[in-house]
């Protein structure tokens, strides 16, 4: 649908609020003595809403107190330009809450005005009642972590000095990472002088995944590599994958200003550079061998993978599956080049770097889940998707500066066209890996990212064949 035919989108949000302890959800009863969920409808479509949004919303509508778990339903109908998501909540004070509260075997005592919902209410609060849920189901979308990692975090803020000053605020939180903040304040009386100083702290994990990496473990030695473009956790709990980080300042930003761009390509290019002789050292460390012979293997299980016949037409399955092995021979051509392995972000872009416009102090990058060791051209998405064809271009050219050490010019201009391509491959790899270990509502967050990459392949399909 284009973008003029649906501009005003509302979500009919269901809340499933649980009392953890009796393992029963909140009900209103309805004048017809039928019972509903609470629900409220949420203006705008709620693809983009995260978790602290929609926890506030709660707490606007029914005056509820809690910690979203996860986003359990969300669908959408582009014709009428609505939405429908379900939200499972741990409920904080359940006892102050008006409404009732029912158990699982109460169920079927009820009518619900929302029939569709029945077996997935039924489900939720059987795993409550047995404490059994799906292996995939990521720790923060279970109830009690929350405090538990903020217990923890508070300890460790505690111990340098840094008292909290209020509750934990939610952050981001949905099928892949978890993040929230707290803002603590230290003093200095030695003197019988009060001062302090007030700031943030911001808490991150990540899901256990095979091509994500432990973030707090690899942040940690990275940031001791590259002192000062990385940022050096304030504390690790190495076997959680918990970290805690002070404030990073002003972002960059998806939309950030071509200077702003090119200097991120500088800085990173730079620091690329200098990860090509530590690729051992990175791979030790935790960064996940991602290189082009590990790459060449992945592309056959890609594209006959069941998930990609999901994401595709019929036909659109059968042309990429002729081009398993020109794609493999794109891999062997692109290693003939002299370019080094080096450090991969995964993610590059302006929301995951810090700093100020213009200025000469080092940039920060951050989010390092999906840190790796490949092709370094890999990593320019920043550049392969610019519209503008002058931007782009010296975009490309800045940042290409940086290998002149080991091809010409033209040279690297052959390599770029190549790995431009085989990024997609990379890419779609990745979320390949993903889908196959997150719960269906993760798959549904994810649910453009295959059809995305599997297309960018196929339109760049007579390239592919003819090199």
């Amino acid at each position: 649908m284009s973008e003029p035919e649906c501009q005003e989108w509302q979500c009919r949000v269901y809340l499933m609020a649980l009392d953890v302890e009796k393992a029963a959800v909140l009900l209103h009863r309805s004048d017809d003595h039928t019972y509903t969920l609470p629900q409220f409808t949420a203006e705008g479509g709620m693809w983009e809403a995260t978790a602290a949004a929609i926890q506030e919303q709660i707490r606007a509508n029914f005056q509820i107190e809690g910690q979203v778990l996860y986003r359990a339903v969300y669908e959408e109908d582009e014709a009428i330009c609505r939405a429908e998501a379900v939200i499972v909540l741990e409920t904080h004070a359940p006892q102050s809450v008006a409404g009732k509260w029912l158990a699982r075997h109460t169920l079927a005592d009820v009518t619900l005005t929302e029939p569709k919902y029945c077996s997935l209410l039924e489900r939720i609060l059987g795993e409550l009642e047995t404490g059994q849920v799906p292996a995939v189901r990521p720790p923060w979308a279970r109830p009690g972590w929350q405090r538990e990692a903020a217990a923890w975090m508070t300890a460790e803020l505690n111990q340098r000095g840094w008292t909290p000053t209020g509750l934990p605020e939610l952050v981001r939180s949905w099928s892949l990472s978890y993040v929230m903040r707290m803002e603590a304040s230290t003093s200095d009386s030695a003197e019988k002088v009060y001062s302090a100083e007030t700031q943030w702290f911001y808490f991150k994990t990540s899901l256990d995944l095979p091509l994500f990496v432990n973030e707090a473990v690899v942040t940690k030695e990275l940031a001791a590599l590259f002192p000062g473009h990385i940022p050096c956790p304030t504390a690790v709990e190495a076997e959680n994958n918990w970290m805690v980080l002070e404030d990073f300042g002003t972002m960059i930003g998806h939309e950030a200003p071509l200077e702003d761009r090119l200097q991120i390509l500088e800085q990173y290019g730079a620091m690329q550079v200098k990860s090509a002789e530590l690729t051992e050292q990175l791979i030790a460390l935790g960064c996940i061998d991602r290189r082009l012979v590990w790459m060449a293997r992945q592309i056959e299980p890609l594209i006959t993978h069941p998930e990609t016949a999901k994401a595709l037409t019929v036909e659109e399955a059968v042309q990429l599956r002729r081009l398993v092995q020109p794609l493999r021979r794109m891999c062997r051509k692109l290693a003939d080049f002299a370019i080094p392995d080096a450090l991969i972000h995964g993610d590059l872009h302006g929301g995951n770097v810090a700093g100020k416009s213009g200025q000469t102090e080092p940039l920060l990058f951050f989010d390092w889940t999906d840190s790796a060791v490949s092709h370094p051209f890999f990593d320019m998405l920043l550049i392969y998707i610019e519209k503008e064809t002058a931007e782009r271009e010296q975009m490309r050219d800045v940042y290409l500066a940086h290998w002149l050490d080991y091809e010409p010019m033209e040279r690297l201009l052959e390599s770029w066209r190549l790995a431009e391509v085989l990024a997609s491959v990379y890419h779609a790899v990745s979320y390949l890996y993903i889908v196959e270990g997150v719960e269906d509502w993760g798959k549904k967050e994810m649910d453009w990212a295959l059809p995305y990459w599997f297309r960018k392949i196929l339109g760049y399909g007579e390239f592919i064949h003819e090199h």
